[in-house]
């Protein structure tokens, strides 16, 4: 849900940057000459300009180091320009007869320019070190958290967590040889890997970005459950994670066998 809401944000603050870009540049009489027949899309139309295309590119690449959703961002700077067609449809049916040409030539790079940009943001952003001490204070118990309950050694990192699951999901997917011990051990690290995510708060999106890949191939390979291979906990609302079996099983002997028919 968060990552759906900092979507939605991300296209509404590139929409309502195109429109204040759009302003400002009238404002300033930057704009050439209007057509014969002025409308909703060559108001837009009027603005472009070398100092306009700079600026867009630096707001685009300002979001996108934020909020990084380089599709929202594209879809939201073109946005003003859907809205413009159909106010100019709504009006004159007939003043856009070659709109899909208007797609191809000015839409698409809109679109690709602001994709563009917003990636080269969060590229940029991401390759800066974070100064918030309760950033890294929160991280430190995360991780801490991950360690004491894993059994693992101090210099475990946020990388070897990613490594960790990436190793478990391929083991699923080969044919699980393991115990259904170790198949909810490994479920329960997932479950610490969000409370992770949590910590991380609107820093989150780097790590979210690794784990939706693995969490896709981790259903991909499994079937659904009837119940939990373990009870939840007084007000614990358990993921969907806990409901799926492996759907290869390919135990390693008996033993480990009967642990997944008990």
């Amino acid at each position: 849900m968060r990552i759906q809401a900092q979507t939605f944000v991300a296209f509404g603050l590139s929409t309502a940057a195109m429109l204040l870009l759009v302003f400002l540049s009238h404002r300033a009489d930057m704009v050439a000459p209007p057509p014969p027949t002025p409308d909703a899309s060559s108001y837009l139309y009027q603005v472009v300009s070398i100092p306009f295309l700079l600026a867009f590119g630096i707001a685009a690449a300002a979001i996108g180091a934020r909020l990084f959703h380089p599709i929202a961002i594209g879809m939201g700077m073109v946005s003003p320009l859907a809205i413009a067609l159909v106010l100019d449809l709504s009006r004159k049916p007939t003043s856009h007869n070659l709109f899909p040409f208007e797609i191809v030539m000015l839409w698409l790079p809109v679109f690709l320019i602001s994709f563009g940009m917003a990636h080269l943001g969060a590229r940029l952003m991401r390759g800066r070190p974070h100064d918030s001490s309760s950033l890294v204070s929160d991280m430190d118990a995360a991780i801490n958290r991950l360690r004491e309950n894993s059994g693992f050694r101090r210099d475990f990192s946020i990388s070897d967590a990613i490594a960790k699951w990436r190793r478990h999901v391929e083991e699923v997917e080969r044919g699980y040889r393991a115990s259904v011990h170790d198949f909810t051990a490994d479920l329960q690290f997932r479950d610490d890997l969000d409370e992770l995510l949590d910590r991380l708060g609107d820093d989150r999106d780097a790590l979210s970005q690794a784990l939706v890949e693995l969490d896709a191939r981790f259903l991909q390979a499994t079937v659904p459950s009837d119940k939990p291979f373990l009870p939840a906990l007084s007000g614990e609302r358990q993921g969907e994670r806990w409901f799926r079996r492996p759907a290869n099983l390919a135990p390693s002997d008996e033993d480990v066998s009967a642990t997944w028919r008990a």
